[in-house]
């Protein structure tokens, strides 16, 4: 008779217990992406600068439609008028959108940040074509008008400088196109001397007005808020010429030097602002009612938004000039 039949052995209790069923999956890595570096109070504070300069355009934009309608509005002054207040009035929208878009250059990703500053160079260009225009057309309307010949070389003066800036924001737009820094760097300060130069006929604009205000018999507070706005700008001339300097300096000193243009740039609007109110509040001494008077006061307040963003800038590029060489 047949024995029983032999079992297989069991398993042993460890086996049964911790054996897998399936094989286990490679385990799978994710790569690490680096985490972005914090951003520097020095692009903080230059964010917040072109930010504050944005919102004062807007000011400058309602300023600039408010002239707009008090020009359409008398019908006795030339067409031309109207065509330059036009012309301005899309100068000023173009200059909130430029501002918007280099405050987020500094406020955005630094990957971003030359690319953005092009757009924003290219805007100016494209703002500073509209001012060209209008000052062309002012000028045109103002000999067609008759007006004496201190208020034509006055607006020839605008003409000029409106063409130096148009030239100045060409050299800009292609120093942030360029392909090498010391390319961009050698851009940007042959456009700092471009506009130095074009700013000097703005200054003799502004004197040439002064003395035509006055000789027309305008009160001693609208001619002492003229001779302000000219002092600022007689100041503001250093901006530029420091700007270019520290363009072409050496890179440990480059944020120092842009300090300086910043906080002279702040000083001279200072002065400015001062004259803006003075101007604003003696308009209606001077014969000047409704949206004129209004667009006055906001000229001023944009003055105001001007020197705060100097400020700002001045304080970021000071703090950056402070930092030592290791924490760069």
């Amino acid at each position: 008779m047949a024995g029983p039949v032999p079992r297989p052995p069991a398993r042993r209790p460890e086996e049964r217990l911790f054996r897998p069923r399936n094989p286990p999956e490679p385990a799978i890595t994710k790569p690490v992406l680096p985490a972005a570096p914090p951003r520097s109070r020095r692009d903080t504070l230059l964010g917040i600068g072109l930010a504050v300069l944005a919102a004062a355009s807007v000011l400058a934009v309602l300023s600039s439609v408010l002239s707009l309608i008090a020009v359409i509005e008398d019908e006795d002054r030339p067409g031309g008028y109207t065509l330059a207040r036009g012309l301005w009035t899309a100068d000023a929208i173009l200059a909130v959108a430029l501002w918007i878009v280099a405050a987020r250059a500094f406020l955005g990703p630094v990957a971003a940040r030359t690319a953005r500053l092009l757009t924003a160079a290219v805007l100016a260009v494209a703002a500073g074509a509209f001012s060209l225009g209008a000052s062309a057309a002012s000028s045109a309307a103002g000999i067609a008008d008759d007006i004496p010949g201190t208020g034509v070389a006055a607006d020839v003066m605008g003409l000029i400088n409106s063409a130096f800036y148009v030239a100045a924001t060409i050299l800009l737009a292609r120093a942030f196109a360029s392909d090498t820094a010391d390319e961009r760097d050698d851009r940007g300060a042959r456009a700092a001397v471009v506009f130095a130069v074009g700013w000097m006929f703005a200054i003799g604009q502004i004197v040439l007005l002064a003395i035509l205000y006055r000789d027309l018999g305008a009160t001693d507070g609208f001619i002492r808020g003229l001779w302000f706005v000219a002092a600022g700008a007689a100041v503001l001339l250093a901006a530029p010429t420091f700007a270019a300097i520290a363009l072409r300096a050496r890179r440990s000193l480059r944020d120092a030097l842009l300090s300086v243009a910043a906080g002279v740039f702040a000083f001279a609007t200072g002065l400015s602002t001062i004259g803006a109110f003075l101007l604003a509040g003696s308009i209606r001494e001077n014969g000047l009612q409704g949206a004129e008077v209004t667009s006055a006061w906001l000229d001023a307040f944009v003055e105001v938004g001007t020197a705060g963003a100097a400020v700002c800038v001045a304080a970021g590029l000071a703090a950056s000039s402070r930092r030592s060489p290791a924490s760069d």
